[in-house]
């Protein structure tokens, strides 16, 4: 086999295994998909593909949020009913009973019925 074969096969493989990672991880779209894939096989190939899935699996984190993963958004429309930020704190409306939460921080720091309540209670905070 000659080298220019070799390194062709080699990357098709790479290519196969950061297909299967990306399906694996549900960031098939995410255009920060190839550079994560080069950051996980820089760190963990010379230990088996087995290491590129674990870099694979810690940078991944960074590159997913709500608005490029089709699963966390379709999981939010099914749970939340509105949402918007007001002074640094999200306020969130769930489908579930109607009430309205304020987070921040990832951390609910009040509920109620009522939005303008809610916004009278930050602007008090």
């Amino acid at each position: 086999m000659d080298k220019n074969n070799w390194i062709k096969g080699r990357n098709e493989e790479r290519n196969v295994l950061r297909d299967e990672l990306a399906k694996k991880y549900n960031v098939e779209n995410n255009d920060k998909l190839q550079k994560c894939f080069d950051l996980a096989w820089q760190h963990g190939h010379s230990a088996g593909i087995h290491e590129v899935d674990i870099y694979f699996s810690y940078f991944v984190e960074l590159i997913i949020n709500e608005s490029n993963s089709p699963l966390i958004a379709k999981s939010l429309s099914e749970i939340e009913d509105e949402r918007f930020e007001y002074k640094g704190f999200l306020l969130q409306r769930l489908n579930k009973d109607g009430m309205w939460y304020v987070n921040k921080n990832n951390q609910i720091v009040n509920y109620g019925k009522y939005r303008n309540d809610l916004k009278e209670w930050i602007d008090n905070y």
